[in-house]
């Protein structure tokens, strides 16, 4: 194999020049000139094509924005019952409860459900505010919630009485007044405290 020429002008082969080298070479050749190519659209001819593009896309998306648009759809009339509706009259009604705590956290206020539940006592937890009330009973009167609270003590549980408003209907008291399980009244309580 012959050994290559490295100095010889636009040949194949690839030149390595070194730093110093570089300002010799340099002076021994010719410098490259690179001619431009000529454009073969004109730019006024460019901008119609442009334009003509343009016009072209916002005529085609009118016409599928037209073809696709769906008429507004007016809701269908709400059903008008024709017999009188009755008004609920909700009144407030003081009930005597049982508290077995008054907690800041939901997760506190379960363990002493949990521990009532143990006890085999009926307990409900119901949102006071910001707190949560651990209740383990709720009466109509203060003297059957006083007594109630003297057998929760003597299974070891220290509880307040206290009086509470609660909002119900005529027909939710008397079901509440009747019902004979504890658990069930505590149930209507919180139904009737939720807000």
């Amino acid at each position: 194999m012959d050994e290559p020429d490295w100095s010889y002008e636009r040949s194949d082969v690839l030149i390595w020049q070194l730093p110093g080298e570089e300002a010799e070479l340099e002076s021994e050749t010719e410098p490259i000139v690179i001619q431009k190519k000529k454009s073969i659209i004109r730019p006024a001819a460019g901008a119609v094509i442009v334009m003509s593009a343009l016009i072209t896309g916002t005529l085609f998306g009118v016409t599928m924005i037209r073809a696709v648009n769906v008429p507004d759809e007016k809701p269908a009339a709400a059903a008008v019952s024709k017999t009188p509706v009755q008004e609920v009259k909700r009144g407030k009604v003081k009930l005597s409860v049982i508290q077995g705590g008054l907690f800041s956290t939901e997760e506190t206020a379960k363990k002493g459900l949990k521990t009532a539940k143990a006890k085999k006592m009926p307990a409900s937890i119901i949102k006071h505010g910001e707190q949560y009330m651990l209740l383990f009973g709720a009466y109509l009167s203060k003297s059957e919630a006083d007594q109630a609270a003297q057998l929760i003590e003597e299974k070891g549980t220290a509880v307040y009485v206290k009086e509470v408003s609660a909002s119900m209907t005529e027909s939710a008291e008397k079901t509440f007044s009747a019902e004979a399980d504890h658990q069930k009244r505590l149930d209507q309580l919180k139904e009737a405290l939720s807000p």
